[in-house]
């Protein structure tokens, strides 16, 4: 008896241990959906292919980015489930939790008019990250001219900052479907950020710039989307974002494509990305846009290579968590390029999450080549500002309680 107790209380210590995620020194910043809480936002998650929340395995992650499209639908909601967060901060004790909100230029630009109307807006965005526990907020924007009202959103950052940071908590913004010309408008908002985070890796220029131009890249994170969607559409000249049918996670692209007639599949080098042109079962013309293991390897390289802070994941929660595709044997092909490098190749001996592993096992990869090619490099997560990952008693004995 004595010795099952043993047994039993190290097997659950073990367990704990393991919950430290990712061991490489780089940020992994996972977006996930919030919950959805009534009928309109139930049928817009179910759009979104978001039926997996919850199965992410977020020890994969040092970052969790809880995104709530409410703030668009409803115009932001003060509710959230709190012992879903409890759970996900006692079972991931090394995850920095922030809440993700999304918002307009126009409507951030309206709210500077008024200075009441701004600080009660930032009031509002500070309270519902201090009274859920949060431990930050993203910002996520989007615009619909051609460049930023870059002096509207660095007078919001600057008053969230100012809010948050001496509560210690996270800031990070993220500029969605940003102009081409931005280097010079959002170089200005590092100071004020833990991090920037873009989505679109066709504009490694323009980081490149912002690099040239001061910013640290300690402070950008490159964004990969393995959420996609397909369109109907009568021809194949170009992808037609407008006219996207529904959004498929990355089992249901390799479902998908298993079962139609594929008229051609090549690598988009403007998006970066797989792209496929395929005819349906009614005769119709679709496309599909998306992203495999080797582009997210190569791209996560890309970014260790400019030494930047990590990579986001949009969304964790469309990643194959069945583990009917794993990683692809070719995954890791063009690590392989340099005869002055020992790739030191991975066992996939683990099916699921295979972008999740795919982008941790890129990074360990990429920094090791690195460490042969003599090329510096900082481990930079932007947890370890405000973080511990020292071990906890009270979160083991929970888990213990827990277990029975």
């Amino acid at each position: 008896m004595r010795f099952a107790i043993v047994l039993m209380v190290f097997c659950l210590f073990a367990l704990v241990a393991s919950q430290s995620g990712p061991s490489h020194g780089k940020s992994v910043i996972c977006y996930s959906m919030a919950e959805p809480s009534f009928a309109l936002e139930s049928f817009f998650y179910s759009l979104m292919g978001m039926s997996q929340f919850g199965k992410t395995d977020f020890n994969l992650c040092t970052h969790l980015i809880y995104l709530d499209y409410r703030s668009i639908l409803a115009n932001g909601l003060t509710t959230y489930d709190d012992d879903h967060l409890k759970m996900l901060r006692n079972k991931y004790p090394h995850l920095k939790i922030s809440l993700g909100i999304v918002q307009d230029e126009q409507t951030i630009t309206e709210k500077q008019k008024n200075l009441m109307e701004r600080l009660k807006f930032v009031d509002y965005l500070v309270s519902l990250t201090v009274n859920h526990s949060f431990d930050g907020l993203h910002i996520g924007l989007t615009y619909d001219g051609p460049t930023y009202n870059a002096t509207g959103v660095s007078t919001l950052l600057n008053d969230l900052s100012m809010s948050l940071k001496p509560k210690q908590l996270l800031l990070s913004f993220s500029p969605m479907k940003p102009p081409v010309s931005r280097s010079n408008e959002l170089d200005s908002f590092a100071p004020i950020a833990n991090y920037l985070d873009f989505m679109h890796l066709q504009y490694f220029g323009n980081i490149d710039e912002m690099i040239k131009l001061g910013v640290p890249p300690s402070k950008i994170v490159i964004e990969v989307v393995i959420i996609t969607g397909h369109s109907l559409r009568r021809s194949f000249s170009i992808f037609d974002f407008d006219s996207f049918k529904s959004f498929l996670r990355y089992d249901e692209i390799c479902d998908l494509l298993k079962g139609v007639s594929i008229k051609r599949i090549f690598y988009d080098n403007f998006e970066e990305k797989i792209h496929a042109d395929y005819i349906d079962e009614s005769g119709d013309g679709r496309s599909v846009l998306f992203e495999d293991t080797r582009s997210i390897a190569n791209k996560t390289r890309n970014a260790m290579r400019r030494n930047l802070a990590g990579v986001a994941v949009f969304t964790a929660d469309a990643d194959d968590s069945y583990g009917k595709y794993p990683i692809g044997a070719n995954t890791f092909d063009d690590f392989k390029s340099d005869a002055n490098v020992v790739a030191n190749i991975p066992n996939q001996n683990t099916r699921t999450y295979p972008m999740l592993r795919t982008v941790n096992q890129a990074i360990v990869l990429a920094l090791d080549e690195m460490d042969q090619l003599h090329i510096p490099y900082t481990k930079t997560m932007a947890r370890n500002q405000n973080s511990s990952d020292a071990f906890s008693w009270d979160i083991f004995i929970g888990n213990l309680i827990d277990a029975f």
